[in-house]
């Protein structure tokens, strides 16, 4: 077996929705019949490194895309949860508990999509659709699992949740129609356009969680070392995912109105999720 383009980052604490994301991503990318090669986007990714830090490729659909919707992005890198986060002490009983809630959606975020991928290889009517639904359910089950890790396990290793309570919360609104969006859109006709949807969660997470670990006013708070820490950790996942589009310009060009509309309903979906930790149930 090959290596996969992105390492999926080991720590508990990195998004298990993330992770699910690069996961397909790198399906993709060694799939021998869907653009580019992997050797194209690991040669991509070295000539990238040789050039200037400030070089654009004029290939770069993630690029195009922040760049003609900063709207929704800056809307996104400036969350209302997240600079409370920035700026709040440990102490503060309302960020923890939104910071709480947040994760307990992000392992549910992992079920959601493990119960679609167990019910569509039930369906399936092809050997390659059944062996892809359940090699989906199988690493969104174990992102699951370690989701529910991070939620159980006493802090300061994680958030000290009781498991019956993870277990027993309900995914809210958003992440629903969150969810419902990234299934519907793994469904499109162009798998290229499938991908797009992912690229909110993982160029948005990085950023925010630079933002958090460089410019927080206070470094001894669980989300601080849970979560900005870690997550600042993976810049290879943004690097990578964009050149992995840059090769794949060919399979894109023709369809930067679909891809716009995608990334901007995905960008929404963050902000929503974002959202639900400014309105948290006990847990």
């Amino acid at each position: 077996m090959s290596t996969p383009l992105i390492s999926i980052p080991h720590s508990r604490s990195y998004s298990g929705r993330a992770r699910a994301h690069l996961t397909e991503l790198n399906r993709v990318a060694a799939h021998p019949n869907l653009g580019a090669s992997l050797e194209q986007i690991r040669a991509g990714i070295k000539d990238r490194a040789s050039r200037p830090l400030d070089t654009v490729d004029p290939r770069d659909l993630v690029a195009y895309l922040i760049q003609d919707n900063q709207d929704l992005w800056q809307q996104l890198l400036h969350n209302p949860f997240c600079m409370k986060m920035k700026t709040s002490s440990s102490d503060n009983a309302a960020v923890l508990k939104g910071f709480r809630w947040y994760m307990v959606q992000d392992f549910l975020y992992c079920i959601r999509l493990m119960t679609y991928e167990a019910d569509r290889a039930g369906k399936a009517t092809s050997s390659e659709d059944f062996n892809t639904s359940t090699e989906r359910v199988s690493s969104n089950a174990e992102y699951a699992k370690e989701s529910l890790t991070t939620c159980t396990t006493p802090v300061p290793n994680g958030l000290g949740i009781k498991d019956f309570s993870v277990l027993g919360a309900r995914p809210t609104e958003a992440l629903k129609s969150y969810t419902d969006f990234q299934i519907s859109t793994a469904g499109v006709d162009s798998w290229v356009l499938a991908l797009v949807a992912m690229v909110p969660c993982i160029q948005s997470y990085y950023q925010l969680a630079v933002d958090l670990k460089d410019y927080s006013t206070h470094r001894d708070t669980i989300w601080y070392n849970l979560w900005a820490v870690e997550n600042a950790k993976y810049e290879d996942s943004t690097t990578h995912q964009k050149e992995f589009f840059i090769q794949n310009f060919d399979e894109w060009k023709d369809h930067y109105a679909e891809a716009t509309k995608i990334f901007r309903r995905a960008c929404q979906g963050e902000i929503d999720l974002w959202a639900t930790a400014l309105h948290p149930e006990d847990v």
